[in-house]
């Protein structure tokens, strides 16, 4: 990802964890994302991969097309936005 879309992500996921009332170590607990990483993706410092905000989403209790600010009406024409939410 290029790194100005590493930082608003960063700091998508720490605004979502605060609203939440969430410490680093709650949503690591939460996500099964060490603190570190987390700590590293909140500050724009690490390029995480799919999976990872996959599960850190899950941990914020929202979808992965949320947590990277993809709604189904922003989607292009002839795409479909779907989420494997059970």
């Amino acid at each position: 990802m290029r790194p100005a879309v590493v930082e608003q992500l960063g700091m998508r996921i720490r605004a979502a964890r605060q609203d939440q009332d969430l410490s680093v170590g709650a949503l690591a607990e939460l996500s099964g994302v060490s603190r570190r990483m987390l700590t590293q993706i909140e500050l724009g410092q690490a390029n995480p991969s799919v999976s990872i905000l996959d599960r850190v989403a899950a941990g914020l209790g929202t979808t992965f097309a949320a947590l990277v600010g993809v709604g189904a009406d922003d989607a292009p024409e002839g795409v479909e936005i779907w989420s494997t939410d059970t």
